[in-house]
């Protein structure tokens, strides 16, 4: 799986090493917006290859599901893929944003959906309206995974 991660995951060299190492995609929102990102995901996928995306853009802080970014709905449509919900529990308590060195034996679940098609939007205009609703309906089915 190729992970998309922001920048900073690239700005100390142990971390850059390793994400390099396993291929993380790396987004770099002020260079030019993650489009650089988003065309090597789209390019993986078409390759058939998987690409793991957090639709928040980060981790919970309190454990609840915020907003999703669009960025998963231009990329399930441009690469004409489904979409496989998971909703990853426990996080937060794991690695507090307060806190540098992981709290270990805390429990994280992972629940699973099931995939979500999108051919029904293959052929019509991509707006902001589309984009956000093909999001609301990602989050949706991530936050019916996270209450299991």
């Amino acid at each position: 799986i190729h992970f998309i991660g922001k920048e900073e995951l690239f700005s100390l060299l142990p971390s850059r090493i390793f994400h390099e190492a396993v291929g993380t995609i790396n987004l770099n929102y002020s260079k030019d917006k993650g489009k650089s990102a988003l065309e090597t995901a789209i390019k993986y996928l078409k390759n058939g290859k998987i690409v793991g995306i957090f639709p928040e853009g980060r981790m919970t802080r309190n454990g609840r599901i915020s907003k999703g970014k669009v960025g998963i709905a231009k990329l399930a449509l441009k690469a004409k893929v489904a979409v496989l919900p998971m909703a990853i529990k426990g996080t937060y308590k794991l690695y507090p944003p307060t806190k540098s060195i992981p709290k270990f034996k805390k429990k994280v679940t992972l629940n699973v959906g099931e995939l979500i098609h999108f051919d029904k939007y293959y052929s019509k205009k991509i707006d902001k309206k589309t984009l956000r609703e093909i999001t609301d309906k990602i989050m949706a089915q991530i936050a019916k995974q996270a209450k299991i």
